[in-house]
């Protein structure tokens, strides 16, 4: 039990350290190491073998110290295109690896969903869990509600509740999930910057909607660091699914086939909404609303 929770506690540190974009044409790398405890095992997970010499180099100092390793290798030039790529883990000696599934198969099949399922995956193996098991579990698995969910998907344009991402980090992840997405962003900050998360998505960006009390603060970081981004604000003295439905208004307004519209606010929610699970529901009915679904 200390060696699951000592691994999975580096596992998390690892799997939040490094930002993922699925348009980095370079493998991205992920490596956790229990130091200071020798369980004479190692392991790797990579996307059909297409290693890198960074990669090498680590696979090496894990040979050296015998420490219990997780190295995540991906190539990530092609996820966004949801191309067949296999998930395979690598046990000790490093020789022959399992395919566990296509990478179609891990649902919703974006760069930082893909790692996370990669790092469970090794843990699991790690510990002994039969290949079959976990390959089922990979297959199977469900993203909670408001994370990525697909609200609907109408003349081409696709509509996602991502209300969970109430961090600017979150929402980076959210943003290179997707080529090209209107954003709804705003709410309650909590003293959070809006600039790393401009410089790094502005590209994936086609137009923001902002909302809730600090929508100023996203905008001020947009014409700052994106002033080619058109901006709306959404009126702040709307609330609930009154706020939602000017919202996915504006939304379809500016959106055209092979968009996203996509609600993944990098704040909290409390200034207009019970919370988050309420701000993404009132999004989905607003939604289904104007679809007429």
């Amino acid at each position: 039990m200390r060696a699951f929770v000592v691994l999975f506690g580096y596992l998390l540190v690892a799997t939040r350290a490094h930002q993922i974009d699925a348009a980095d044409k370079s493998p991205t790398v992920c490596h956790a190491a229990v130091s200071g405890q020798h369980y004479g095992s190692a392991f790797r997970a990579f996307v059909d073998g297409e290693d890198s010499p960074l990669g090498d180099s680590l696979l090496d100092g894990c040979r050296a110290t015998e420490d219990l390793s997780l190295l995540l290798a991906l190539n990530l030039d092609r996820i966004a295109d949801r191309s067949r790529r296999r998930v395979a883990v690598d046990i000790h000696p490093f020789e022959d690896a399992e395919a566990l599934c296509e990478l179609t198969d891990i649902t919703p099949t974006v760069p930082h969903n893909v790692l996370n399922v990669m790092a469970a995956a090794g843990l699991a193996r790690s510990l002994g869990v039969p290949a079959n098991t976990v390959a089922s579990a990979m297959k199977k698995f469900v993203l909670d509600h408001h994370r990525l969910e697909v609200v609907a998907v109408h003349d081409g344009v696709t509509w996602i509740d991502d209300s969970k991402a109430t961090n600017p980090h979150a929402a980076i992840a959210a943003l290179h999930s997707q080529i090209r997405s209107i954003w709804i962003a705003g709410g309650l900050a909590k003293g959070a910057e809006m600039q790393e998360l401009v410089e790094r998505c502005h590209s994936r960006i086609k137009s923001a909607i902002l909302i809730g009390t600090d929508a100023p603060k996203i905008e001020a970081a947009l014409r700052s660091g994106a002033p080619h981004i058109s901006i709306s604000r959404v009126d702040g003295s709307l609330s609930g699914l009154q706020l939602m439905r000017r919202v996915v208004e504006l939304a379809a307004e500016q959106a055209e086939e092979g968009d996203t519209v996509l609600l993944a606010p990098a704040c909290a929610s409390m200034d207009q909404f019970k919370n988050y699970a309420e701000r993404g529901e009132l999004f989905a009915q607003a939604v289904k609303e104007k679809l007429g679904e």
